[in-house]
């Protein structure tokens, strides 16, 4: 059963971050000058829907340096994800990564299984061309430096590790739509994959170069039309907006992401042994939504409890590179961030890789009712765990101080 060695294989990453000073801190260095990359990225990647509006929320404009041959979302869609009243089935996002994998040397697009429902539960795997060429040496490496009792004798272990991360890429897991009534995420995958495919920008060919990005546009394939179906139906009727009379996953619902730790699920199982058993993600961003009425956007630190099997240098991770992220998004004008609440790490059925030597990134942005825009008045905002909406504070600024509320937000 994949992941049965869970306290095992968190033992195994704590004998890999142990060993002398100076090979850790090598190790470390050349890892976070990566990472740091990574995180500049993600944090542009989480507003791509947004626009400027009375929300006022950063638009961050045009693609700049684009390679004009790479298909828009819009090209395929028919309309841009985050447009109001607008979703897409699932053939239309298969259809347009297919697209985007076609048009693109960056991009491999591939099956990996079949959900419950019997649709295809597929991954896009985005990096240079000349990485791409060499996939089955970087995983190599992943699977080497995820298991340190394959790395030779103790003695050896530190200097065989500095020299395979030197040679490694940075491996980020971006997962998107498990809980399918919260449709920015799977509708932001294809945005993110046409940036990365399409943009000549500095920073983006930097990104690729060092970072092999594999995306998962929904972890719930099957939900994605259970809820498009039910909000095209209920479209100018008093249901609009509501969420399906159905479960979006077939059998646990929005239980599907307490499947960390059983794996009864067959899209958890894919997720485990075709993902993370082989490709041993360090970052794993996982996009979510959250309420309406709360702060516009988490990101880590998590709220305390930590659960005790959680390594300290995840600890030390996610908090630094969820600090960055919010730090970098907040300098672009973002507003109604949090960090330091609402959310934990206590439990191991939500955090696979935080058992297995990765750091989750959790990001929950808010909703609006499905795609139907709302209008959030300021004495409506409701205090969350740890923090006050209507109040700056250390984890919760600037405020945001209401107005109208769209998908593309």
């Amino acid at each position: 059963m994949p992941g049965k060695n869970v306290l095992q294989t968190s033992e195994i990453f704590r004998l890999h971050c142990a060993g002398s000073t100076k090979a850790f801190a090598t190790r470390t260095r050349i890892m976070r000058t990566r990472n740091l990359v990574v995180v500049v990225i993600l944090g542009l990647v989480l507003p791509l829907f947004s626009s400027a509006t009375s929300a006022r929320w950063y638009n961050p404009g045009p693609l700049s340096f684009s390679r004009d041959q790479v298909p828009s979302p819009a090209e395929v869609l028919g309309f841009n994800p985050g447009d109001d009243r607008k979703l897409a089935s699932w053939n239309q996002v298969l259809a347009y990564f297919a697209a985007l994998a076609k048009a693109s040397d960056r991009v491999k697009f591939e099956t990996l299984g079949q959900s419950t429902m019997g649709k295809p539960f597929v991954m896009a795997t985005i990096s240079a061309p000349e990485n791409l060429a060499r996939l089955d040496e970087y995983r190599k490496i992943q699977e080497l430096l995820a298991d340190p009792r394959k790395l030779g004798p103790p003695g050896a272990r530190d200097r065989r590790a500095v020299e395979l991360i030197a040679r490694g890429k940075t491996i980020v897991l971006i997962t998107c739509g498990i809980h399918s009534t919260e449709v920015g995420s799977y509708l932001s995958s294809m945005l993110i994959a046409y940036r990365l495919a399409s943009s000549n920008e500095p920073q983006i060919q930097s990104l690729l170069k060092n970072t092999i990005i594999l995306l998962v546009p929904s972890l719930n394939p099957d939900g994605v039309d259970i809820v498009k179906n039910w909000y095209d139906k209920t479209l100018g009727t008093p249901y609009e907006g509501t969420n399906p009379p159905e479960l979006y996953n077939k059998y646990v619902g929005h239980d599907n992401n307490r499947d960390w730790y059983a794996f009864t699920q067959v899209e958890t199982q894919i997720a485990v042994d075709q993902i993370h058993n082989v490709w041993h993600p360090q970052i794993v961003h996982d996009i979510h939504q959250h309420g309406e009425y709360s702060s516009r956007l988490f990101l880590p630190p998590y709220t305390q409890p930590v659960e005790p099997n959680v390594p300290r240098q995840i600890v030390e991770g996610y908090t630094e590179l969820g600090n960055f992220m919010a730090r970098e998004m907040r300098a672009q004008g973002f507003k109604g961030i949090t960090t330091d609440s609402s959310y934990d790490a206590w439990s191991p059925s939500r955090a696979y890789s935080h058992y297995h030597g990765g750091v989750r990134i959790l990001s929950e942005t808010a909703s609006c009712k499905i795609a139907t825009p709302i209008t959030v008045k300021f004495n409506e905002l409701r205090e969350g765990e740890g923090y006050d909406p209507k109040k700056e504070s250390a984890n919760f600024h600037p405020v945001w101080h209401g107005g109208e509320w769209h998908l593309r937000d």
